[in-house]
């Protein structure tokens, strides 16, 4: 009797081993389960919130591009010390057809590729001047953008150096954003390219008549 019992109590304690180890894994399915479906969610917030940044990212840059019509040639002569501006390409305009004529024959006579002739159509702004302390002609290849970022600056930097290459015409390079972070600031001067502000853009009335 003593042995039957000491067998029953075992085998009721191992029902109830078996039993905990059962319901601790279903609680633990149970977590993955939830903790899945968390993820799930969370994965789908952060891509609807890219997309409400690129949405907004978009606005804000229709808003800059209205900004910048009329002024930012204006702006950048003030700055890079230049005169007689005038744009041969802007954000919503297409490219000059002279200007385009020398990229064309530029790329016929395999002073630059087929790609870095893509690079120089994708130039977010040109501008063609003199540069007041040399009476030189000289060419602006400028990158806009909200926030500028080491790539703006990279492209501006290379795609001024292909520019000035297709036409022998020097070529500065610049960006126009609406802040710049310190680290790219110092990046900027290390590469020789320009900036410019969206504050700078804030012309007052009467203010806008281009340089002489």
């Amino acid at each position: 009797e003593a042995a039957a019992s000491s067998d029953q109590r075992l085998t009721s304690l191992t029902e109830l081993v078996n039993d905990f180890i059962r319901e601790q894994r279903e609680t633990n399915q149970e977590q993955r389960e939830t903790n899945q479906r968390a993820d799930q969610r969370l994965t789908s917030l952060e891509t609807i919130s890219r997309r409400m940044q690129g949405q907004i990212g978009r606005l804000l840059g229709e808003a800059a591009e209205r900004r910048l019509q009329g002024h930012l040639d204006v702006v950048l002569s003030q700055r890079l010390n230049l005169r007689r501006a005038v744009t041969l390409k802007s954000i919503n305009l297409g490219i000059d057809r002279v200007l385009a004529d020398q990229l064309e024959e530029a790329q016929d006579n395999r002073i630059i590729t087929p790609e870095q002739h893509l690079q120089i159509r994708l130039v977010d702004v040109i501008l063609s001047a003199v540069d007041r302390e040399t009476a030189a002609p000289v060419y602006i290849a400028a990158e806009v953008s909200l926030t500028l970022n080491r790539n703006d600056i990279a492209r501006a930097a290379e795609r001024a150096a292909i520019l000035e290459n297709a036409t022998g015409v020097a070529t500065k390079a610049a960006v126009v954003g609406g802040r710049i972070p310190p680290l790219q600031e110092t990046q900027a001067a290390a590469a020789g390219v320009h900036i410019v502000l969206m504050e700078d853009l804030d012309i007052e009335e009467g203010e806008t008549d281009r340089p002489s």
